[in-house]
């Protein structure tokens, strides 16, 4: 019979002349994941785009609670940003001790 593929094994990545090559490859690449979250968020976004264009929308929120809105955003991602990056370099330190 054929080879069998094993699934755990290290992807290899040819990078060609340039070194750019491994960002078009669909095995180990993460655009699909991406652009299944990307592509309905941007569809949202054009239809209320629309909406508020051509069907008179008025903006019935100040500009305060705009500027609010995105301070929290701003903040939790922050915030969440700041954590992983910790997790990750707890990680690392963790692993380096144990070589």
């Amino acid at each position: 019979p054929g080879r069998r593929r094993v699934l755990w094994a290290m992807i290899t990545y040819e990078h060609g002349r340039w070194g750019v090559l491994f960002l078009f490859r669909r095995r180990g690449s993460v655009f699909a994941k991406a652009l299944a979250w990307a592509v309905p968020g941007a569809a949202v976004a054009a239809t209320l785009s629309w909406v508020r264009d051509y069907h008179g929308y008025e903006q019935a929120a100040s500009a305060t609670s705009a500027l609010t809105s995105v301070a929290s955003f701003v903040s939790i991602l922050g915030f969440m940003l700041v954590f992983r990056s910790n997790q990750a370099w707890n990680r690392y330190w963790e692993g380096a001790d144990l070589v």
